[in-house]
């Protein structure tokens, strides 16, 4: 639950962007990922698709087309803490800090896993009831479309408020500072008489 901008708040232009209309889909294909152009242009074409207003998170401009459609808004960065009660669900790569995020604002999330543990991390929460997984690999628009279709029920967004509430305010490095401190202590070999 580490998020390194939680000081920081979203910039006029996103909060401007947010609150201009219907709440809209985030995108973001990790923080260091440098090649989701193709991720991007399916992007645009499920929110062409689905009628939805969107914000394309990446640090590398040059992924976008330029100009970009008028319901759509780049933006390099933003505290996901604060940038996604805002949204209407997020697509991501399954980092475990994104998935982590995007449950604690209540919000659904369809995962487009690319390596390591993002498989993993959208089958749990697919069945928490949080979210969908696409296949690891190559997605469109009209997939991308159909899932966030599927996703943002009812339902969904019901088993996200639920999940929600199980977070609370709590300091996530130091409640994990402190579960590793006692199993440390827990299994500090004794001293026998």
């Amino acid at each position: 639950m580490f998020d390194g901008g939680q000081h920081e708040t979203l910039t006029p232009e996103v909060l401007d962007f947010c609150r201009a209309g219907a709440a809209p889909v985030a995108f973001t294909f990790g923080t260091g990922m440098a090649h989701s152009a193709d991720l991007f242009r399916s992007a645009l074409e499920a929110c062409k698709l689905l009628g939805v207003r969107g914000i394309l998170l990446t640090r590398y401009r040059d992924q976008l087309p330029d100009p970009l459609p008028s319901p759509v808004l780049h933006c390099a960065f933003a505290p996901f803490q604060k940038l996604f009660p805002h949204c209407a669900a997020v697509v991501h790569h399954g980092g475990i800090g994104t998935v982590a995020k995007a449950m604690a604002a209540g919000i659904p999330q369809l995962i487009h896993p690319i390596c390591f543990d993002q498989i993993d991390n959208g089958m749990r929460a697919k069945r928490l009831g949080v979210g969908l997984c696409l296949r690891a690999g190559r997605s469109n628009g009209k997939q991308i479309a159909q899932a966030l279709t599927a996703l943002m029920t009812g339902e969904s967004r019901t088993a996200c408020r639920k999940l929600m509430t199980r977070f609370g305010n709590a300091d996530a490095l130091a409640t994990s500072a402190e579960l590793i401190e006692k199993l440390a202590t827990d299994r500090a070999p004794t001293s026998s008489s």
